[in-house]
Order: structure tokens, then C-alpha cells, then sequence
């Protein structure tokens, strides 16, 4: 079986052009590279209320000692993520919430949308990225890619690497699609750069075989 990641970025080149250009136009938005932030993404509450601030901050710790004197009220640190895509975390979450939104970072949460935010999106908070990737870059073509990838391999199995895949394993998926990406940009070397490289190859080469072979004969004298 053909691999998926050696494939991708061709085949979708060849059998889904409007996806590539879609992929390609967010390669260059990030200039090539996955957009790495390493960060937290916190959660805090305002005590004896339903609201809930979902912010973020390389220091949480002192972050919580620069709001608290600013609140008419009592706050207190409900919850950390460490995030890859801190920044991305952060915007995810208040787009998944944003009809529980208040004001600016501010949110109203029953015990329904507290107990969904602390037991089920730790993951995406901390690979936003390959998520925003997934739902907004691959979205509607999802379906019509495990369907296609029969073309290469089988069907069910790119069912399974598109949707069963961990979040991890989404984001080597991306990586993997934007260094495709890089190598079919590079316009590789001309002929006779990689006729001089051969050479020289060729020639150091026969140095270490001439080397060792007169280390044989100084053995054997």
C-alpha cells in the first residue's frame, strides 16, 4: 500500500484543485510553518457568579495578580490548558462558547457548557491548530477525500486517517502537507550543479577507498 503522506499534497493537487488552492493560500498566510505558541489558555471565575473569563498568557500566575485588583469582585483560577497554539486555543474556544459571550472575554456558563469546556476540548485547546485546520481549510472536502483515497489505497482506511486520527496525529498531518508543500516550490538544482556535486562525491570517495586500502598495505607489510 502507498504511503498517505508521501501522497497527499499531489493527489490533492490532481483530484481536489479548489482544496489545494485553499491549502496552499493558508500555507503562505503562515509563511510555510505551522504557527507554533506555546502558552496557557486559562479559565477564571468570578466568585458567587455564573461568569467566566477565557483568556490567555505565557505567565497564568501573574496574570491572575494583574486582574484581580482590577475586579469589583472576588476571581479565582478555575483551569489551565498548555496549549501548542495559544493564541488559536483561545480563539477557539470563544468561538465554540460565543453565544454564552457577555463581554469581550467574558462568558455565562450553566453547568452544561462548564462541565463540556472542562472534560471534552483539552485537546483542541492544545492542538488549535491542526482543529482550525480540519474545520475551516479541509472542512466539506473531508468526505469527498476518504471516498477518493481508494484511488491509492482503501477507502476505510482514509476514513480512518481523516476522522479517527488524535489530534497529535492531525498535526504531523498538516506539517506534513506544508513540507510537501516546500519541496514541490523548490526549483531543485540544475544539471550541471548536480553533475559537479556527483563528482566530488565520487572523488571522496575514492580518497577513503585509496586511504584504506594503503592502510591494508602498511597491515600486511
Amino acid at each position: 500500500m502507498k504511503s498517505i503522506s508521501k501522497l497527499h499534497w499531489h493527489y490533492i493537487q490532481d483530484r481536489h484543485p479548489d482544496l489545494a488552492k485553499r491549502i496552499l493560500a493558508e500555507y503562505h498566510k503562515r509563511s510555510g510553518f505551522v504557527p507554533y505558541e506555546q502558552g496557557y489558555v486559562y479559565l477564571i471565575h468570578a466568585v458567587g457568579s455564573n461568569y467566566y473569563k477565557i483568556g490567555k498568557s505565557v505567565n497564568p500566575d501573574r496574570r491572575i495578580l494583574q486582574i484581580a485588583p482590577q475586579m469589583p469582585f472576588p476571581v479565582r483560577f478555575i483551569h489551565l490548558w498548555h496549549s501548542n497554539f495559544m493564541s488559536l486555543g483561545e480563539a477557539y474556544l470563544h468561538r465554540v462558547f460565543q453565544e454564552h459571550r457577555t463581554n469581550g472575554e467574558w462568558f455565562a456558563f450553566a453547568p452544561e457548557q462548564l462541565c463540556s469546556l472542562l472534560t471534552s476540548l483539552g485537546e483542541n485547546v492544545k492542538y488549535a491548530y491542526p482543529k482550525t485546520f480540519y474545520d475551516f481549510v479541509l472542512s466539506e472536502d473531508l468526505d469527498k477525500m476518504a471516498e477518493d483515497f481508494g484511488f491509492f489505497s482503501q477507502a476505510e482506511m482514509a476514513d480512518h486517517y481523516f476522522r479517527t486520527q488524535t489530534a497529535s496525529d492531525e498535526l504531523r498531518f498538516v506539517e506534513s502537507i506544508f513540507s510537501s508543500i516546500s519541496k514541490s516550490l523548490s526549483p531543485g538544482l540544475p544539471k550541471d550543479i548536480e553533475e559537479q556535486i556527483d563528482q566530488h562525491i565520487l572523488l571522496e570517495m575514492q580518497i577513503e577507498i585509496n586511504i584504506l586500502e594503503a592502510e591494508e598495505k602498511s597491515q600486511d607489510v
